[in-house]
């Protein structure tokens, strides 16, 4: 930096003397014009030769391409100079003001640029902070005003097209320009181009009107405003990557110095001088890796202020309502969590209770089993013992019929006059028949007796004999039997 404001000042002198005309027929006649050319001119000589060493460092590593990217500021700088010292040099005899003035203006104007895009790597006081930005958003016009001067062509041809013969090609460009870029005009001369003095007007008049109107709104409205959109996001974009762009420029500055040295280094080796020790590094085995980055700024955020971009704002608000979200939802889980946790307590309740009533439901279940099995069981016992009853009321049936056949042919014989003599046997017990209400007895279809009331003959009458039976008495036996 301090050579390049060196440099500049040698310029500004210079420029001064041609302006003032300090030199003329004999050569330089001032002292600082004199002692500036000298001082520009070892100026350019240190920078050229710190350039070519970069180029040797670059060119060992085969990246010709990387080198004429970064150093192509640097490269115009140095061809105004020494186009400004040659032509001093050359025409100091017969100097020529019309060439030097142009020289030397370029020369002072690119200096100026060269030395603020040198500042841009600075830290002190976050000057390349600032600078960055504003030189990486004019980057970003190139393509706007390549398409705009398709535009100011399209407009200058209108313009020409329809102007008199004797308007001029630099009057035209320069109201096309003043139209797009000042919205500026003077009315009717810009509109109209009117004919000179002993010229007819015009008959094109309505078609220069129409084409002004077009391009007044297209240049000074609709384009303006397009690039004042198109920077104002370009500068907020690069605003909101300062850091990113500082700590790369930075890098880069780095490895020019680095490139300088092996420059040097193979430079002083080629010429036999084995003591050199500069460039012995643990790295020139070509396996390390550099790496840049802020001082103490472990997000690489540095010291830029935050608040000049948008994009910044914009991502701290998302931030906190991020953070505010995301605390909502942590309350809210844990809210969720708290209901899980009821319900599944609530759930294990109600599964423990159905538990305990399916457990009661299997023993009552198993208690209704016992009960109905005991319940078949007598069941089945009283089945049995009807049926034994039934059998047993049968076999007395069957006795009781046996006994009433033999009765009634006793009596047949009784009626027929055979005699009563073999009524003095001893009935047996099977033969004795039951005691029957005629009110009471009735036949089965099997022929047997079914009673609801009657009683059989007790145990002391069967020893009584038979014939103690009176007449009578047979007679409403034989009666009972046959209407009973």
């Amino acid at each position: 930096i301090s050579l390049q404001c060196v440099s500049l000042a040698g310029v500004s002198w210079l420029a001064r003397s041609i302006r003032s005309g300090d030199f003329g027929d004999a050569g330089f006649q001032a002292a600082g014009a004199t002692a500036a050319a000298v001082v520009v001119t070892c100026a350019c000589t240190i920078e050229t030769l710190r350039m070519l060493f970069i180029l040797v460092g670059y060119s060992r590593r085969g990246w010709i391409k990387p080198y004429l990217t970064q150093c192509r500021p640097t490269l115009l700088h140095l061809s105004m100079h020494f186009s400004l010292l040659l032509w001093m040099y050359a025409c100091h005899t017969e100097p020529h003001e019309e060439v030097g003035r142009p020289l030397a203006a370029a020369a002072g104007g690119i200096a100026w640029v060269r030395l603020l895009w040198t500042c841009r790597t600075l830290e002190f006081y976050n000057i390349g902070y600032h600078i960055l930005p504003i030189v990486n958003t004019l980057s970003e016009a190139v393509d706007f005003v390549i398409v705009a001067l398709f535009f100011g062509a399209s407009c200058a041809h209108v313009a020409f097209a329809l102007s008199q013969p004797d308007t001029g090609y630099q009057d035209i460009v320069f109201s096309v320009y003043r139209l797009g870029t000042l919205a500026d005009f003077e009315a009717p001369g810009d509109i109209l181009y009117p004919p000179g003095e002993g010229e007819a007007p015009s008959s094109t008049q309505g078609f220069q009107y129409a084409a002004f109107v077009f391009f007044s709104f297209l240049l000074a409205i609709a384009l303006t405003n397009i690039f004042i959109g198109i920077m104002s996001a370009a500068f907020d974009f690069h605003q909101d990557r300062v850091a990113e762009s500082f700590l790369r420029c930075r890098a880069a500055r780095c490895l020019s110095h680095a490139m300088c040295e092996e420059g040097v280094d193979f430079f002083i080796r080629s010429l036999g001088w084995q003591g050199w020790k500069c460039g012995e590094r643990e790295w020139d085995d070509g396996k390390a890796l550099w790496a840049c980055y802020a001082k103490g700024d472990e997000d690489g955020e540095g010291a830029q202020d935050s608040d000049m971009s948008l994009r910044r704002v914009l991502r701290s608000e998302r931030a906190q309502l991020a953070a505010s979200v995301d605390g909502s939802n942590a309350a809210l889980a844990s809210k969720i969590d708290a209901l899980a946790a009821t319900v599944m307590t609530v759930v294990g309740a109600v599964e423990a209770q159905a538990r305990a009533a399916e457990r009661s439901l299997e023993e009552q279940r198993a208690t209704s089993r016992e009960h109905g099995a005991a319940l078949r069981g007598e069941l089945a016992s009283l089945k049995s013992l009807v049926h034994e009853a039934n059998d047993a009321m049968n076999d007395k049936l069957d006795s009781v019929h046996d006994a009433v056949d033999v009765r009634r042919r006793e009596i047949e014989l009784i009626r027929n006059g055979t005699g009563w003599g073999h009524l003095t046997s001893e009935p047996s017990r099977a033969s004795c028949p039951p005691t029957v209400d005629p009110s009471t007895a009735t036949l089965t279809p099997r022929g047997r007796v079914s009673h609801s009331a009657g009683s059989y003959p007790r145990e002391e009458d069967e020893d009584s004999d038979a014939s103690s039976l009176t007449e009578s008495e047979l007679q409403r036996s034989v009666f009972r039997l046959e209407f009973g």
